[in-house]
């Protein structure tokens, strides 16, 4: 993404930009802008941040166009994590797209060239570099995603397709054709990736829609501005469940809600009742969060929005 927000357990808002991370704390009323600076090491190495992601002990990592940055609470500065070789292995790009943190409190880092895993306590450093699926090698992908689901799988989304990682026993899959050489997510390049509460994976892509994918008989559905589903756009920037098991996609022309009853995606705000007066159309919709309160935050190209 271009664009991310993330509301931390202190229940501050953090939100990454083309120019820098901001910080919001709502409660002290105080606004900051975290920038690049050449002569500060302890700066944030870049000012296009792509992601935000809080692990188990707190600590924050920030993803930018020119590395991963450790944010120090105590300080108010950045620790630059892996921008020198770490143990003889470094990242194999310094474009950081997605981060997250499994079960087993392994750090999955998303680069531009493939991805890495992270032991925050032994620091053991894992570059995936030698991927097989099936007997089948293939090369690191660029990766837009990651996400845990119920069952300890962990999903990564990337622009091959769909990779499968089943900690026991320790292999890769990779959805990306079937056996007649088809694709399986038309154009395979998948920008988002979620969960619903039924255990449906939701497969966002750049072009082709979204697709609900059941992860136990792989059977597929898209929806498509070609299927007839109602979407408004084929370009799915980010997927986000809200609290009311809500299923919400941001695309290039606003938000929409998947209503698993007829099975088509209707206009977030229309749907509710909400006056957007037009902000939405045409507007690319990059991340949502959910504040403690249950209100929704949308990241877009034109600015940051709160919906009560």
């Amino acid at each position: 993404t271009d664009f991310d927000i993330f509301e931390d357990t202190h229940g501050v808002l953090w939100v990454g930009t083309k120019d820098g991370l901001c910080f919001l704390d709502r409660h002290l009323n105080i606004y900051k802008r975290f920038a690049h600076d050449p002569q500060d090491e302890k700066s944030i190495s870049g000012d296009k941040v792509k992601c935000i992601y809080e692990d188990s002990d707190e600590n924050l990592w920030i993803g930018t166009d020119h590395g991963l940055n450790l944010y120090d609470r105590n300080t108010n500065k950045f620790i630059r994590f892996f921008d020198k070789p770490f143990k003889g292995r470094k990242l194999p790009s310094i474009v950081i797209n997605a981060i997250t943190q499994d079960r087993s409190g392994t750090i999955w880092i998303g680069t531009d060239i493939g991805f890495l895993s992270f032991d925050p306590k032994t620091h053991t450093l894992i570059n995936y570099d030698d991927l097989n699926s099936n007997g089948e090698k293939f090369l690191p992908p660029l990766v837009t995603s990651f996400f845990e689901d119920k069952s300890g799988i962990l999903w990564i989304g990337t622009f091959q397709g769909l990779i499968k990682w089943d900690r026991k026993p320790n292999k890769f899959k990779l959805f990306s054709k079937n056996s007649t050489g088809n694709s399986l997510f038309a154009n395979n390049l998948i920008a988002s990736l979620s969960q619903d509460n039924t255990g449906l994976v939701w497969v966002g892509t750049w072009g082709s829609g979204v697709f609900q994918f059941n992860p136990l008989t792989g059977e597929r559905i898209q929806f498509s501005t070609s299927t007839k589903s109602s979407i408004c756009n084929d370009f799915v920037h980010s997927i986000f469940l809200n609290h009311k098991n809500e299923l919400l996609i941001g695309t290039r022309d606003g938000v929409q809600m998947y209503l698993a009853s007829s099975k088509q995606f209707v206009d977030y705000f229309s749907f509710n009742g909400i006056n957007s007066i037009g902000l939405f159309r045409n507007n690319r919709v990059y991340s949502f969060a959910e504040d403690r309160k249950g209100n929704l935050w949308i990241a877009t190209k034109i600015g940051l929005f709160q919906v009560r």
